[in-house]
């Protein structure tokens, strides 16, 4: 990287890309996709600029689905070094090691006790939400697995099912020019029985100012520009991804929703143990609880989005921000009420941030 000062004049700029063929990784094995950029300044001057994107785990395991720890960065650096100079691109280890990160996913793998499934886990997320205007998606792999998205401003959420991604076609998914095609081969020789349930829990930053701002609330600390070294670290991994799934799972609306699923009959009973005769004795005490155990039931059945939309249909907006202020005196009410088991499980899993290895044993 030659650097120069970004206020000077730029004359004209190149960009060039390079992904890697069927043969290429025949002959190289997993290879890291590149773009340069080359810019010419007024003064005949130039400055170039190598943007490498890869996946650890095929980097090093040619197996996406195995996690990696803090123990495998040297042999990361290496390892990019070397494909690199099968590109014919040289540079140091150092400068590998110091390289400025651009975008960054972080990921973790869980898998869920059968009979629980990643589906069900996705439909009980689909109730979350995080706010008007922030988008939220499913996408299908081809019928047997399904990614639900939530699209913030500072990054892309992805839950999704890691075995059905892996099979889905080449034609589809976010890293279809990037996939391990023994990866694929050894999951298709196995029974449907034989494969896990892995659900992954995903947030890919796609911009460097995104990443950065991120970082720096998570680290307390002003981040401008973290190094390859810098973010290759399990317990920054884990804080990212801890602080994504509590901004889910401590909005009101989501804490009703994620709740475990009980009858109308259950919430009323549950909710008058909860008071006493002097509660009771209050005014619009029975109205009060009515008014928290249908709002709880509502938004367990099928999420805050539905419920908000049907409000601002029925009435206006400011009905709903109005609304927002009893959501959150039930969701403080119902504290108590246990949270879905698999909504429990996730959080478990991401307190634990235990290193997922699985690989099956196949007869050759």
């Amino acid at each position: 990287l030659i650097s120069r000062n970004p206020q000077e004049e730029i004359k004209r700029a190149e960009k060039y890309t390079y992904n890697p063929t069927k043969t290429d990784k025949i002959l190289h094995g997993y290879l890291p996709n590149l773009t340069a950029y080359e810019r010419f300044f007024q003064d005949n001057g130039r400055t170039y600029e190598l943007h490498i994107k890869f996946s650890i785990p095929k980097l090093l395991f040619q197996w996406s689905i195995k996690e990696v720890g803090n123990e495998d960065f040297e042999q990361t650096v290496k390892l990019i070094k070397l494909k690199l100079e099968r590109l014919s691109i040289e540079t140091t280890e150092n400068a590998i090691r110091k390289a400025i990160v651009s975008s960054a996913h972080f990921c973790k793998n869980m898998e869920l006790a059968k009979p629980k499934t990643v589906l069900d886990a996705i439909r009980q997320l689909h109730k979350a939400e995080l706010g008007k205007g922030k988008k939220k998606k499913w996408r299908d792999f081809d019928g047997d697995g399904q990614a639900l998205y939530f699209h913030t401003t500072y990054a892309n959420i992805i839950i999704y099912d890691k075995i059905q991604e892996v099979l889905g076609p080449q034609s589809k998914g976010d890293d279809k020019e990037d996939r391990i095609e023994t990866e694929r081969q050894i999951l298709r020789s196995l029974d449907k029985d034989q494969l896990p349930e892995i659900l992954r829990f995903e947030a890919r930053f796609g911009k460097q100012v995104s990443l950065d701002a991120f970082l720096s609330k998570v680290l307390n600390k002003k981040v401008n520009g973290i190094t390859f070294e810098e973010i290759f670290d399990v317990a920054l991994s884990k804080k990212v991804l801890l602080k994504i799934w509590n901004d889910i799972t401590d909005r009101p609306t989501n804490q009703l929703a994620l709740k475990m699923e009980q009858s109308i009959d259950e919430i009323f009973d549950a909710m008058l143990l909860s008071t006493t005769p002097e509660d009771r004795k209050k005014p619009h005490s029975l109205n009060k609880l009515l008014i928290n155990v249908l709002l709880l039931a509502l938004i367990n059945k099928s999420g805050a989005g539905v419920l908000r939309k049907k409000v601002e249909k029925g009435w206006d907006e400011r009905t709903w921000k109005r609304l927002l202020k009893k959501i959150a005196e039930s969701s403080a009410l119902f504290k108590s009420v246990p949270d879905n088991q698999m909504i429990a499980d996730i959080q478990i899993a991401l307190d634990k941030f235990d290193k997922y290895d699985w690989k099956p044993q196949v007869d050759t």
